[in-house]
């Protein structure tokens, strides 16, 4: 085969793999019918819910655990960025990441869709932004859906459930989001 028609053959091909590559991306599999809210401001993520706490980080993390264990769940993994960039020599604020939930929650969803494991139990994170305000981090159960190919609503009420309950009990009531 001459240079040309394999150099013309090959970009041929990459034209095609990265039009399907963008197609795979744009959509995440959650259905026709499903389809994720736009950022609603720079850096946020669509599905991804943040509210304004008013708390001390340290009282939001332990009263995410807390909420976690009364709702039935276990906290499987708390994650302390800064105590992590503290051991590296590096300053940040802070910025904690719990991982939890009742595994009852988690069910439906990996029952149709084992990827979805990869997020769940859904972590929470807390943090805190440019301004020094506490913030709570999590994604949607929508989001969660989406990103594991579960179109079916139904397999997220747990999951939004929990959440709900978890997130309820944590952030004082009039927190904005």
């Amino acid at each position: 085969m001459p240079t040309l028609v394999r150099a013309r053959t090959r970009t041929a091909g990459a034209a095609i793999a990265l039009a399907l590559t963008a197609t795979a991306c744009g959509n995440l599999g959650g259905g026709a019918d499903h389809q994720l809210k736009p950022a609603l401001s720079a850096g946020r993520p669509a599905g991804t819910v943040t509210i304004a706490t008013g708390t001390d980080p340290g009282q939001l993390v332990q009263g995410l655990q807390d909420a976690i264990v009364a709702n039935g769940g276990a906290v499987v993994a708390v994650v302390d960025h800064a105590a992590i960039a503290d051991a590296a020599g590096v300053q940040i604020p802070p910025n904690t990441v719990v991982i939890g939930g009742p595994a009852a929650a988690d069910v439906a969803l990996v029952s149709l869709q084992q990827k979805a494991g990869v997020t769940l139990p859904p972590p929470y994170q807390v943090r805190q932004d440019a301004s020094g305000a506490t913030v709570l981090t999590y994604d949607s159960p929508e989001y969660l859906a989406a990103i594991s190919n579960v179109s079916d609503p139904a397999a997220r009420t747990p999951v939004a459930a929990a959440s709900e309950a978890i997130v309820g009990r944590t952030v004082p009531a009039g927190a904005n989001a």
